[in-house]
Protein backbone atom coordinates (compact mmCIF):
# COMPACT_ATOMS: atom_id res chain seq x y z
CA UNK A 1 0.00 0.00 0.00
CA UNK A 2 2.78 2.43 0.96
CA UNK A 3 4.61 1.75 -2.32
CA UNK A 4 1.40 2.43 -4.23
CA UNK A 5 0.93 5.77 -2.52
CA UNK A 6 4.60 6.79 -2.84
CA UNK A 7 4.53 6.52 -6.64
CA UNK A 8 1.51 8.79 -7.13
CA UNK A 9 1.31 12.54 -7.32
CA UNK A 10 -1.07 14.41 -4.99
CA UNK A 11 -3.44 15.00 -7.91
CA UNK A 12 -3.55 11.28 -8.69
CA UNK A 13 -4.28 10.51 -5.05
CA UNK A 14 -7.03 13.14 -5.08
CA UNK A 15 -8.55 11.60 -8.22
CA UNK A 16 -8.41 8.10 -6.76
CA UNK A 17 -10.14 9.35 -3.61
CA UNK A 18 -13.26 9.98 -5.63
CA UNK A 19 -16.13 12.23 -4.66
CA UNK A 20 -15.22 12.17 -0.94
CA UNK A 21 -12.10 14.19 -1.59
CA UNK A 22 -14.08 17.36 -2.39
CA UNK A 23 -15.75 17.68 1.02
CA UNK A 24 -12.41 16.90 2.69
CA UNK A 25 -10.78 19.65 0.62
CA UNK A 26 -13.55 22.13 1.49
CA UNK A 27 -13.35 21.32 5.20
CA UNK A 28 -9.57 21.72 5.08
CA UNK A 29 -9.80 25.15 3.48
CA UNK A 30 -12.46 26.21 5.97
CA UNK A 31 -10.32 25.08 8.90
CA UNK A 32 -7.22 26.84 7.60
CA UNK A 33 -9.21 30.03 7.02
CA UNK A 34 -10.65 30.05 10.54
CA UNK A 35 -7.28 29.33 12.15
CA UNK A 36 -5.57 32.12 10.19
CA UNK A 37 -8.38 34.58 11.00
CA UNK A 38 -8.25 33.73 14.71
CA UNK A 39 -4.45 34.09 14.76
CA UNK A 40 -4.68 37.51 13.11
CA UNK A 41 -7.40 38.53 15.59
CA UNK A 42 -5.33 37.43 18.60
CA UNK A 43 -2.21 39.19 17.30
CA UNK A 44 -4.20 42.40 16.73
CA UNK A 45 -5.73 42.23 20.20
CA UNK A 46 -2.30 41.62 21.68
CA UNK A 47 -0.92 44.72 19.96
CA UNK A 48 -3.84 46.81 21.23
CA UNK A 49 -3.10 45.88 24.83
CA UNK A 50 -2.23 48.87 26.98
CA UNK A 51 -1.40 47.55 30.44
CA UNK A 52 -0.16 50.96 31.55
CA UNK A 53 -3.51 52.52 30.62
CA UNK A 54 -5.43 49.84 32.53
CA UNK A 55 -3.19 50.43 35.54
CA UNK A 56 -3.81 54.16 35.29
CA UNK A 57 -7.58 53.59 35.10
CA UNK A 58 -7.48 51.40 38.20
CA UNK A 59 -5.35 53.94 40.09
CA UNK A 60 -7.86 56.65 39.17
CA UNK A 61 -10.69 54.48 40.49
CA UNK A 62 -8.77 53.88 43.74
CA UNK A 63 -8.42 57.65 44.09
CA UNK A 64 -12.23 57.88 43.92
CA UNK A 65 -12.35 59.62 40.53
CA UNK A 66 -14.64 57.15 38.77
CA UNK A 67 -15.97 59.54 36.11
CA UNK A 68 -12.42 60.55 35.23
CA UNK A 69 -11.45 56.86 34.99
CA UNK A 70 -14.37 56.22 32.62
CA UNK A 71 -13.33 59.10 30.36
CA UNK A 72 -9.72 57.94 30.45
CA UNK A 73 -10.72 54.39 29.51
CA UNK A 74 -12.90 55.46 26.60
CA UNK A 75 -9.75 56.45 24.68
CA UNK A 76 -8.25 52.96 24.97
CA UNK A 77 -8.62 50.07 22.50
CA UNK A 78 -7.56 47.55 25.14
CA UNK A 79 -10.24 44.94 25.77
CA UNK A 80 -9.48 44.95 29.51
CA UNK A 81 -9.99 48.71 29.59
CA UNK A 82 -13.32 48.27 27.77
CA UNK A 83 -14.43 45.75 30.38
CA UNK A 84 -13.48 48.03 33.28
CA UNK A 85 -15.05 51.12 31.68
CA UNK A 86 -18.32 49.33 30.93
CA UNK A 87 -18.52 47.92 34.44
CA UNK A 88 -17.83 51.32 35.98
CA UNK A 89 -20.32 53.07 33.71
CA UNK A 90 -23.04 50.58 34.66
CA UNK A 91 -22.11 50.19 38.32
CA UNK A 92 -25.50 51.53 39.45
CA UNK A 93 -27.21 48.31 38.29
CA UNK A 94 -24.67 45.93 39.80
CA UNK A 95 -20.92 46.02 39.43
CA UNK A 96 -20.65 42.21 39.40
CA UNK A 97 -23.41 41.81 36.81
CA UNK A 98 -21.84 44.53 34.67
CA UNK A 99 -18.49 42.75 34.75
CA UNK A 100 -20.14 39.46 33.83
CA UNK A 101 -22.15 40.98 30.98
CA UNK A 102 -19.25 42.75 29.29
CA UNK A 103 -16.85 39.86 29.92
CA UNK A 104 -19.26 37.53 28.15
CA UNK A 105 -19.43 39.92 25.18
CA UNK A 106 -15.63 40.06 24.96
CA UNK A 107 -15.43 36.28 25.30
CA UNK A 108 -17.83 35.94 22.35
CA UNK A 109 -15.47 38.08 20.27
CA UNK A 110 -12.55 35.84 21.19
CA UNK A 111 -14.40 32.58 20.54
CA UNK A 112 -15.98 33.61 17.23
CA UNK A 113 -15.64 30.88 14.61
CA UNK A 114 -14.62 28.19 17.10
CA UNK A 115 -17.91 26.23 16.85
CA UNK A 116 -17.37 25.94 13.08
CA UNK A 117 -13.80 24.82 13.68
CA UNK A 118 -15.03 22.24 16.19
CA UNK A 119 -17.53 20.91 13.65
CA UNK A 120 -14.79 20.67 11.00
CA UNK A 121 -12.52 18.82 13.42
CA UNK A 122 -15.32 16.36 14.10
CA UNK A 123 -16.36 15.94 10.46
CA UNK A 124 -12.92 15.59 8.83
CA UNK A 125 -12.09 12.11 10.21
CA UNK A 126 -15.57 10.91 9.37
CA UNK A 127 -15.12 11.97 5.74
CA UNK A 128 -11.68 10.42 5.48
Amino acid sequence: MAALVMNQTPMELFRHGGIFMWPILMVSFLMITIVIERLIFIIKEGRRRQPAMVEKILETVEAGKIDEAIELGKTSDDFIARIVVYALAHRADSLGNSFNRISNLELKRFSQGLPVLDTCITAAPLLG
